[in-house]
C-alpha cells in the first residue's frame, strides 16, 4: 500500500479545502457545507492535516483495517477560470473492499479540483470537490476453477 499522505497534504495550499456534499434528494447535492451536513468536509488543510495523523494513527475507524481501493477516472478536462485558477474535472469509478466486511462497494461521481501556481512556481491545490453517489454495494463471494497448471480466483 502505498499510504502517502503526508506527501498528498504537501499538494494543498494553506487556505484550500476538500469537500465531499451529501445528496439533498435524489437530484440535488447541497450547496453550502457551512450549513448543511456534508460527506466530509475540511475547511482548511489544518483540519486536513488533524484528519491524516488520525488515519496515520489508526483512530479512523473507517480506515481500520485500511480498505484496499481500484479507482478508474475518465474524461479528464481542464479549463483556465481565472489568471491564476485551473480548474480541472474528472469523472471516476472506485471501488471499495472492506476485509472487515468482506464487501466490495462500488462509487462513482465527478471531481473538480482548483490548482494554482504558488509564489515558487509550484503547482498546488487550492480546492478539492467529489460528488460522489453509491452505486452497489456487493457481498463478497468466489469461486475458484480449477485447472492442472493454474488456479484462478474469480471475484464476482
Amino acid at each position: 500500500m502505498r499510504k502517502k499522505y503526508i506527501e498528498w497534504l504537501e499538494l494543498f495550499t494553506e487556505d484550500s479545502y476538500y469537500w465531499i456534499p451529501a445528496w439533498e434528494d435524489e437530484e440535488n447535492i447541497i450547496s453550502d457545507p457551512n450549513h448543511n451536513v456534508s460527506l466530509l468536509y475540511l475547511p482548511n488543510k489544518k483540519e486536513m492535516e488533524i484528519y491524516i495523523k488520525r488515519i496515520i494513527s489508526g483512530k479512523a475507524p473507517s480506515y481500520v483495517p485500511y480498505p484496499r481501493t481500484i479507482r478508474i477516472v475518465s474524461n479528464v478536462y481542464g479549463e483556465l477560470e481565472m489568471e491564476k485558477l485551473w480548474k480541472i474535472r474528472y469523472n471516476f469509478v472506485m471501488y471499495v473492499y472492506r476485509n472487515l466486511y468482506r464487501k466490495i462497494e462500488t462509487y462513482a461521481g465527478n471531481t473538480e479540483i482548483g490548482i494554482i501556481k504558488d509564489d515558487n512556481h509550484n503547482l498546488k491545490i487550492k480546492y478539492k470537490k467529489s460528488n460522489v453517489g453509491l452505486i452497489k454495494p456487493a457481498y463478497f463471494s468466489s469461486f475458484i476453477l480449477m485447472n492442472p497448471l493454474k488456479c484462478f480466483i474469480y471475484l464476482v
